[in-house]
């Protein structure tokens, strides 16, 4: 095969320059090539050397440089196509998942990240990234390690806009990540974010560890139990029960929504929480 010897034949001689350029003229075909690229990756010297030199310095680019027709926009989604590739090869690597990344290495790349993660915050948070730079962002901290000055809430922020899902089987295969994943879910548990914690459960498939139908009843019984208190607080008055109400509808909502996204059936995961109707019912109340 012409074109995976060429792919391997680059990843050889460390040609950060060649990769760049093969996979930038194969954009068309991804299927292919990422059936290709990891393997090949695994012929080089230094893998993390040459993901990191064929990447560019796209990211210090603010939003404003990938308007519609720009040819940044396919400059960056080579990059990010290189860094799932990376993530894959780590799956298929002999030693188990673990890469060598020299001191050099790492540390340009901790640079990389804090300077992404900066213009991000720049640009308004990283709550506010667009898919591809959270996408990247997530996919390179999940390359390369991820920098301490990282939040946990900077994490979330990242698989939320990331559309993780899309990219999970190369996700999990990073170390780092899966950890800091499962630290992310416990802390939106703690913090009473369920709906948060049960999207991101779905999104890594940590089913196994955290019961969504559990966490999800868990979450429904004391929303419907805070509503009362409010009501109870506030003795009855109708602003606190419209108040009471909207609060719950939104997380009724939201929770709807974190269901669907993963094409998960609410009646038949939480049976007996007519959650539609409650819905409907909120919505007329608040209405009237």
């Amino acid at each position: 095969n012409q074109s995976c010897s060429e792919i391997e034949d680059l990843c050889k001689s460390m040609s950060s320059r060649g990769v760049r350029k093969y996979l930038s003229a194969h954009l068309s075909d991804l299927d292919k090539v990422r059936g290709e690229f990891p393997k090949a990756l695994l012929l080089s010297a230094d893998p993390a050397q040459l993901v990191l030199e064929s990447l560019g310095k796209f990211y210090l680019q603010g939003k404003k440089a990938f308007t519609k027709d720009s040819p940044m926009i396919p400059a960056r989604k080579t990059s990010i196509f290189i860094l799932e590739c990376f993530l894959l090869m780590i799956g298929m690597n002999p030693d188990g998942g673990a890469v060598h990344i020299k001191p050099s290495v790492k540390a340009e790349a901790e640079a990389a990240a804090m300077a992404w993660r900066k213009r991000l915050v720049a640009e308004g948070g990283l709550d506010q990234a667009c898919e591809a730079d959270a996408r990247g962002l997530l996919m390179f901290v999940a390359c390369f390690g991820i920098p301490a000055a990282f939040k946990r809430e900077d994490m979330r922020d990242l698989v939320i806009n990331a559309n993780a899902k899309e990219m999970r089987d190369a996700l999990r295969n990073s170390d780092a990540l899966m950890d800091k994943i499962l630290e992310v879910v416990d802390d939106l548990l703690k913090s009473k974010k369920e709906v948060d914690a049960v999207d991101i459960v779905y999104t890594f498939g940590l089913e196994e560890r955290y019961n969504p139908q559990a966490i999800l009843v868990t979450f429904l019984r004391e929303s419907k139990e805070s509503g009362k208190m409010l009501m109870k607080i506030l003795q009855g008055s109708a602003t606190a029960n419209i108040e009471a109400k909207r609060k719950q509808l939104s997380s009724l909502t939201a929770l709807v929504k974190c269901l669907k996204k993963h094409n998960v059936d609410a009646s038949k995961l939480i049976p007996g929480w007519q959650i539609r109707d409650s819905i409907a019912n909120l919505e007329r109340d608040i209405a009237n």
